[in-house]
C-alpha cells in the first residue's frame, strides 16, 4: 500500500510540475520527485524480499541439489501450467537438464497441462530435434503440451508455476557440472549476461564431443539422479508472486 501511495504521489507531482513556470519552484518539485522515486524503488526491493520463501546458495563442487530435492515441495496438484525462461537450453546436456525437470513435473503435478519454454536458438547443434523429441513424449505419454519459443534476446532465468511460485536461478537449469557444458557459458554466478563472444575452437570441440550422440532421443524414463552430480556455484531464490 505504501508503494502504491508513493507511485500515485509521484504522478501527481509530475503532472503539477509540468504546469509550473517558476524555475525555482519547478526545480524544487523535481528534486522532491527524485527523492520519492528513490524511496519507491527501496520499498519495491523490500516488498520483493518479503515475499522470498527460500534462498539457497549452492557452493562449487557440492552435491545433493537435484531438482527434486530443491523444488519438489513447491510442485503439487495446483500446478496446471509452467513457464520456463532459460537462454541455455541448447546443448544435448542442457536439453537433458530440461528433460529431468519435466520428469519431476509430470511426477509431482498430476494436473499439469502445459509447459512453455522460452530459450535461445542454436543452429550448431540438434537442439530443435532434441526438444521436439521431448515435446512428442510429453504429449503422447502424459498428455502435457510443450510449447517452445525461440528468441535472440533473453538473459533472465525464471520458472513460473501457476500456483504462484516463482523460481529464479542464477545459472538457470544448467547448474550441474557436466563436461560437455563447461565451455557453453560464463560460470560467474553473478553474471546474468550471455557470453557475446564464445571461443569458436571450444565450441567446435563441444560439437565434436556431441557428434556421436546426435541420434540420441530424449524420452521421460527416470534414469538420472542429479543428487549425485557436483554443482557449479549458484544462487536460487524462490518466492510467491503477488496476486494482481
Amino acid at each position: 500500500e505504501a508503494l502504491i501511495s508513493y507511485q500515485e504521489g509521484i504522478q501527481i507531482l509530475l503532472n503539477y510540475s509540468k504546469s509550473l513556470t517558476d524555475e525555482v519552484k519547478k526545480t524544487h518539485f523535481l528534486s522532491t520527485i527524485e527523492k520519492y522515486i528513490t524511496r519507491a524503488e527501496e520499498l519495491k526491493i523490500l516488498s520483493e524480499k518479503k515475499n522470498v520463501h527460500e534462498r539457497i546458495t549452492i557452493e562449487n563442487n557440492s552435491i545433493g541439489y537435484s531438482y527434486e530435492t530443491i523444488f519438489q515441495k513447491y510442485l503439487d496438484s495446483n500446478v496446471f501450467n509452467v513457464e520456463i525462461k532459460d537462454p541455455h537450453i541448447r546443448t544435448l546436456q542442457q536439453c537433458k537438464n530440461l528433460l529431468c525437470f519435466c520428469e519431476l513435473l509430470v511426477k509431482c503435478c498430476e494436473n499439469l497441462k502445459t509447459v512453455f519454454l522460452l530459450t535461445t536458438e542454436d543452429s550448431t547443434t540438434d537442439q530443435k530435434l532434441w526438444l521436439e523429441d521431448l515435446k512428442s513424449g510429453l504429449k503422447s505419454d502424459f498428455k502435457v503440451e510443450l510449447t517452445i519459443q525461440y528468441t535472440t534476446a533473453l538473459h533472465d532465468r525464471a520458472i513460473v508455476l501457476s500456483n504462484g511460485i516463482v523460481i529464479k536461478i542464477d545459472r538457470g537449469l544448467d547448474y550441474f557440472q557436466v563436461d560437455d557444458d563447461d565451455d557453453d557459458h560464463d560460470h560467474d554466478d553473478h553474471d546474468h549476461e550471455d557470453e557475446d563472444n564464445e571461443d569458436e575452437d571450444n565450441k567446435d570441440e563441444d560439437n565434436k564431443d556431441e557428434a556421436g550422440e546426435q541420434e540420441e532421443k530424449l524420452s521421460i524414463s527416470g534414469h538420472y539422479d542429479l543428487d549425485l552430480c557436483p554443482c557449479h556455484k549458484t544462487i536460487i531464490e524462490i518466492f510467491r508472486k503477488e496476486k494482481t
